[in-house]
């Protein structure tokens, strides 16, 4: 019996330290809501630059009175070549790949037009670092900005 306590009493930590931490972590995977754009004809495909890449923790800035979310809200983006999974504060988050991007420009947009239709588009400055992720509405006519992730 001493011998079966203490075998117990050594498993606890090892059982501890082989406990997986990534459960809090936000991937496509477990994004309920994936949006894939079907470029429209004239469009080009959208190729985020690898120095944007990774997760990208930014607030909401420039926000305009349209916009559904307030001066300072917080959003994580998660970004990779053609996904980005967007979680902002109180929302659910979504999944959007394929973005295109406009001629002569840096930003690519990632257009949500199975949910909220919202266009985030992401650019980089002229050394290469994020520059800012534009939030756009594609609901009713036309584009409208509503603000900046900075």
């Amino acid at each position: 019996m001493r011998y079966l306590r203490f075998s117990f009493v050594l498993s606890i930590p090892l059982f501890l330290l082989s406990c997986d931490d990534d459960d809090n972590q936000t991937s496509s995977a477990n994004c309920s809501t994936v949006c894939e754009y079907i470029l429209e004809a004239g469009q080009e495909p959208g190729s985020v630059p690898a120095s944007l890449h990774g997760v990208l923790n930014l607030t909401l800035d420039f926000a305009t009175p349209q916009s559904p979310f307030p001066q300072g809200t917080p959003a994580t983006f998660t970004v990779s070549e053609t996904e980005m999974t967007v979680e902002i504060e109180g929302e659910e988050c979504i999944t959007l790949r394929n973005p295109f991007r406009i001629p002569g420009t840096s930003e690519d947009n990632f257009v949500d037009n199975c949910r909220d239709d919202y266009v985030f588009g992401i650019s980089a400055d002229q050394n290469g670092n994020l520059n800012e992720i534009n939030l756009g509405s594609i609901a009713g006519s036309g584009f409208q900005f509503l603000g900046q992730f900075k």
